[in-house]
């Protein structure tokens, strides 16, 4: 689940998000408890995987088809688009849950040019 705007607003100044004091220092890989380090990395790791969870949260939400869902798809095209062509490393797609209850949606990104018959 993402920070809500009040939980965002209270992480303002560098020192808040800063080591720990030492009563709040849990172990961890590199330090025992009660021990304070900053531990960027693990941060930045942790707020990508709760990016992650709240987007699978909103591109499972069902999407009232009025003739306006182009509008509610928007973000997730911006982001598929990002995932696909932002980085170094080639994404071939995403798999999320279905809305239609049960099993995976699977997007693999290729073109026409990119699909043939096989034999199976």
């Amino acid at each position: 689940m993402a920070l809500s705007k009040g939980e965002a607003a209270q992480w303002v100044h560098a020192a808040d998000l800063g080591s720990p004091p030492a009563s709040r220092a849990a172990a961890n890989r590199m330090s025992p408890a009660g021990i304070s380090i900053f531990d960027a990395a693990s941060r930045l790791q942790y707020c990508g995987l709760r990016f992650l969870q709240q987007f699978v949260s909103d591109v499972t939400l069902p999407v009232e088809l009025d003739g306006r869902e182009h509008i509610d798809y928007v973000a997730t095209q911006v982001f598929t688009e990002y995932v696909r062509y932002a980085f170094p490393t080639h994404v071939d797609g995403l798999m999320f849950p279905s809305t239609q209850g049960g099993g995976n949606n699977v997007v693999v990104f290729v073109g026409p040019d990119a699909c043939a018959n096989a034999r199976i």
